[in-house]
């Protein structure tokens, strides 16, 4: 942490500064967590009864002295408006690496302003950076429908239908922030209470033959929520609500952020709360840390909610998905907006089996091909298969090595299993299955003989960013 030298004019003319001084809030602060790129920041909050917002006024720049003058926009690069009671935020959307500084002063509604002294009101701290997880895969999947990748705009990179017919749009006043992302030579799209949401008015179920209302598809993205994000945000939603009644008895969904930091989807016509449908994680979500979220809709009407490619929660009853407009950042009354980045958004035209959620989470598209010996082979079909391994190697007396995403089944005669997930996260024998009745009552004493269990034994999680924690 580190104090620099400001140089902060102020300046006292106008009736109002004069006729109203107010008390200004003093020892502000700040830390950066490490593998972050935000700035948390901190302040004893001025008690003065006229105070109506405590504004931070912010520049990214180094060296000294640094001039930020609060009634002169040139000298500074953003304005954040916080709260009466607010003591703290969380200014993130940043460069990686770099120093930011910081001046707070008290406002009031009709224009009166606290004094600005830098030695209870200004900081300077230079952030640190996310840990890079890498390029991103291409995905070749033909039922992507569009794909936002946030590379610095919001071009729709799928381009299912050879135009730019779903390229995003940034709401009228809104200037979304493209920051440095989790991987490599990449950027993500920042939201928050200031610069708005990104839409489309054309991605809809008239120009999608009703996909959304009746069949099956899927939503994909990497997410990062700020931990002063408030309860409810949105990461994207259907429609246009009115602010007041049940419009129409319409049918519009979000999906967001519960009141327990959970996943939600939440459908519902209006204020009519008789047609509300939520399908909630039980898990919560960390907070300053990348998550991968996939929303599954079935064309029976079943939703499912998938955390860094787990199934987290099925709906109990039919799930109304119809789409009107997509926007991303904000809910369906544009109230609640994101706060944090929103990474690689992706909608496919159908809905993903378990298998392909987990597929994507790991290798950044839902397509198996190529990714384990036995894709696309039965039960019946390996142990075919095994059978014939075990006959080749006691044939030509030599080793065989397989290599599978299969986590947990593998040959009963298997000499050693390594599991490997960027290292050696364990190793060891296959337990067999011969002796459990449940396994030979599913799937035969053929099965029993030539299929086993390997039970995984790690010291480490793999977090949803990719690096490694030891437990």
């Amino acid at each position: 942490e580190s104090r620099k030298a400001f140089n902060i004019k102020n300046i006292s003319a106008g009736f109002s500064k004069v006729a109203i001084p107010i008390t200004p809030p003093t020892n502000l602060a700040g830390t950066t967590p490490a593998n972050t790129q935000q700035v948390n920041l901190t302040w004893n909050k001025s008690t003065d009864p006229l105070v109506a917002n405590h504004v931070i006024y912010w520049k990214k720049a180094s060296g000294s002295p640094i001039v930020i003058d609060p009634d002169d926009s040139t000298t500074y690069d953003g304005r954040i408006v916080t709260g009466q009671n607010a003591n703290s935020y969380v200014h993130s959307g940043l460069d990686g690496a770099t120093q930011y500084n910081y001046v707070i002063r008290a406002e009031t509604s009709v224009g009166g302003v606290s004094t600005s002294e830098p030695s209870v009101n200004s900081y300077a701290k230079t952030t640190n950076s996310f840990d890079e997880g890498g390029p991103i895969n291409p995905d070749p999947d033909e039922d992507l429908l569009v794909y936002y990748q946030f590379n610095g705009d919001l071009t729709d990179t799928a381009q299912y239908h050879g135009d730019n017919r779903y390229d995003l749009t940034a709401v009228s006043g809104a200037n979304i922030v493209f920051a440095d992302s989790q991987f490599s030579n990449n950027t993500a799209a920042y939201f928050d209470a200031s610069n708005g949401y990104a839409y489309n008015n054309s991605l809809n179920d008239t120009n999608e033959a009703d996909l959304f209302s009746s069949g099956g598809f899927t939503i994909s993205l990497w997410f990062y929520a700020d931990e002063d994000m408030k309860q409810f945000s949105s990461l994207m939603s259907s429609r246009y609500v009115p602010e007041n009644g049940n419009d129409g008895g319409i049918q519009s969904w979000q999906l967001d952020s519960n009141k327990n930091q959970g996943l939600r989807w939440r459908s519902q016509a209006g204020e009519d709360k008789s047609t509300r449908v939520h399908t909630s994680t039980g898990n919560t979500y960390p907070t300053n840390q990348w998550s991968h979220a996939t929303f599954v809709k079935q064309a029976d009407g079943t939703s499912l909610i998938y955390m860094n490619g787990v199934l987290e929660v099925t709906s109990s009853e039919s799930q109304p998905t119809p789409m009107y407009a997509l926007k991303i950042g904000t809910n369906r009354r544009e109230q609640h907006p994101w706060k944090g980045y929103i990474d690689e958004f992706k909608i496919y035209k159908r809905a993903l089996t378990a298998q392909e959620v987990n597929n994507l989470y790991i290798n950044d598209t839902p397509s198996t091909d190529g990714t384990s010996w036995n894709q696309g082979v039965d039960f019946n079909g390996e142990i075919a298969l095994y059978r014939l391994i075990e006959e080749i190697r006691t044939e030509l007396n030599c080793g065989i090595i397989l290599i599978s995403h299969d986590l947990h089944v593998v040959m009963s005669s298997t000499n050693k299993v390594i599991c490997l997930n960027g290292h050696v996260c364990c190793s060891g024998n296959p337990e067999a299955v011969a002796s459990a009745p449940e396994f030979r009552a599913l799937f035969g004493d053929r099965a029993a003989d030539e299929l086993a269990f390997y039970r995984h034994s790690h010291d480490h999680e793999h977090l949803p960013d990719r690096t490694v924690q030891k437990f």
